[in-house]
């Protein structure tokens, strides 16, 4: 998974960066109404998909993802590669799936050197994991996926519209 981290949006840093030492929200100001900085993180899901499901019958590691090198979890989802206004799914991940993004925040200004969270992965301060596990209702679903997947719409980051409407 990409994570990036933020000072929110609606302040003078809002990032990306690569991890709260980066992002010092405690040199941030507040923009907007809120008048409020809060340290925040953005898991991005992978967004393309091998076509092949792992229907978990098997023991052991069922993972369809692991976003590194070295360990034995057959990849069926990957990120795309082009530029962001211009998204592409590498060879070997024909289909395309929605983007997902689990965002979270924090009442935190500092400068980020006195954290560390409770994920620390092989000697990474800053790490985090996430699962999504498809609990959508089938309508809702089917219609995002009609509108911003089978689509050759841009969607660029910061539109506030959904999928280009």
């Amino acid at each position: 998974m990409h994570v990036t981290w933020n000072c929110n949006q609606n302040s003078t840093r809002p990032g990306p960066f690569l991890d709260p030492e980066d992002a010092r929200c405690d040199l941030a100001e507040p923009e907007g109404a809120n008048g409020q900085v809060f340290l925040g993180a953005h898991i991005d899901f992978p967004t393309c998909f091998s076509g092949t499901l792992n229907l978990h019958n098997v023991v052991g590691n069922t993972a369809d993802f692991h976003g590194g090198t070295g360990n034995p979890t057959v990849d069926r989802l990957a990120y795309p590669t082009g530029t962001r206004t211009n998204p592409t799914c590498p060879a070997g991940f024909p289909r395309k799936l929605p983007h997902l993004r689990l965002a979270i925040s924090w009442d935190y200004q500092g400068d980020g050197s006195d954290l560390a969270l409770s994920s620390d992965h092989e000697g990474h301060r800053f790490s985090m994991h996430s699962d999504f596990w498809n609990t959508w209702v089938q309508s809702g679903l089917q219609s995002m996926i009609t509108r911003c997947v089978n689509t050759t719409t841009a969607h660029p980051h910061g539109n506030q519209n959904i999928c280009g409407q």
